[in-house]
């Protein structure tokens, strides 16, 4: 659209308004992915299975696909150093403090999120593809930036966080022993499976695409930024700033093992023009999914409760992928599956009806 707009090419018009004005002398568009720029290699992989270069074949425009050097990326946040006084700038334009339409702060808007770490304000973003890993902060009051950039699959932002702490002399506080009785599972916002994992200091909440690791507050919640949980007389809840959504989780038994005979069928969601196909062979359970971008591949599912399910996603076009989809199966009167919800954090609520 803003290519039809203007009648210019998107990457003409980067460097036009930013990479030009901002001295980034080597950034490029590279929007196919396959051919890496300079043929640098990403890598993934564990110490268990060994690292091996990563393959990518997504072509993004828009949203992502810019090229640039560590040395572009310090000239960019430069840029911005010497632009922040500036309101009409684009970076502050751009990273204006951003409301849900109901009016609460949102952590996230124009491609920029916001955060606090070490006491300051942060603004920034991250990227990432099979094999490689970025991050960028930057902290206006401090006139601080942090950029990092890894040609394997380790935590960036985490790096990131460090070295602002690092740089601001900021000392994490004293981790206190969470008590028993908070693990559990529950049946979260939008219908999405939701677990708490305790260890001796922290826990692992696991809701959207990664897990959030909890620590004990002094109110004695469960927190991390941007996540609270709450143990009351209505059972635990669950606020998330960066989702807008406070809810109380409803209980969802354990089940380890069920019988996916009664869900195997193939279903359509009106939504989305796709169909579903659950097959239950050989004490497994699979399902493969066709729409409008093809057929996929025969996905693993694993029981979570009672007419509950996961389907593994272990890749999507970007990096990381979304985490496992939560399967809720719906019965009729008679006790008959009629079809199911599917939803994950960044997709929820999809309906399909057995066709």
């Amino acid at each position: 659209m803003i290519e039809a707009e203007t009648g210019e090419p998107l990457e003409a018009l980067y460097r036009t308004h930013v990479w030009g004005p901002a001295g980034m002398k080597t950034a490029v568009l590279t929007a196919d992915s396959r051919h890496p720029e300079d043929g640098v290699v990403g890598y993934e992989g564990s110490d268990g299975t060994g690292f091996f270069p990563a393959e990518n074949a997504i072509f993004w425009i828009g949203d992502a696909g810019i090229s640039a050097s560590l040395s572009d990326m310090l000239a960019y946040e430069g840029w911005i150093d010497a632009t922040r006084n500036d309101e009409n700038s684009l970076y502050r334009r751009a990273s204006v403090p951003p409301t849900f339409k109901d009016g609460i702060p949102a952590a996230y808007g124009f491609g920029i999120d916001r955060e606090t770490i070490a006491g300051l304000d942060c603004t920034g973003h991250g990227g990432a593809l099979r094999g490689f890993r970025a991050h960028r902060k930057n902290a206006r009051a401090a006139r601080l930036s942090v950029v990092v950039m890894f040609n394997h699959e380790a935590d960036a932002h985490g790096a990131v966080q460090y070295l602002i702490e690092a740089a601001m002399g900021h000392k994490p506080g004293v981790e206190v022993p969470i008590p028993d009785g908070w693990d559990g599972q529950w049946i979260g916002p939008n219908g999405l499976l939701t677990r708490l994992e305790s260890g001796r200091y922290h826990a692992d909440l696991h809701h959207s695409g990664g897990a959030d690791r909890l620590v004990l507050a002094a109110d004695g919640t469960l927190a991390a930024p941007g996540v609270v949980l709450a143990r009351g007389p209505q059972g635990v809840t669950m606020a998330r700033a960066d989702d807008n959504t406070h809810a109380t989780l409803t209980p969802l038994a354990v089940l380890d093992s069920a019988d996916g005979a009664a869900i195997a069928g193939n279903y359509h969601s009106d939504e989305l023009g796709a169909e579903l196909e659950i097959v239950a062979r050989g004490g497994g359970v699979y399902a493969r999914f066709t729409g409008l971008l093809g057929a996929g591949r025969m996905e693993r599912m694993a029981p979570a409760g009672p007419d509950v399910w996961t389907v593994a996603t272990r890749r999507s076009m970007d990096a990381p992928a979304p985490g496992d989809w939560t399967l809720v199966v719906a019965r009729d009167g008679k006790g008959q599956v009629g079809g199911l919800t599917l939803g994950c954090w960044l997709a929820r609520g999809v309906v399909y009806r057995r066709a």
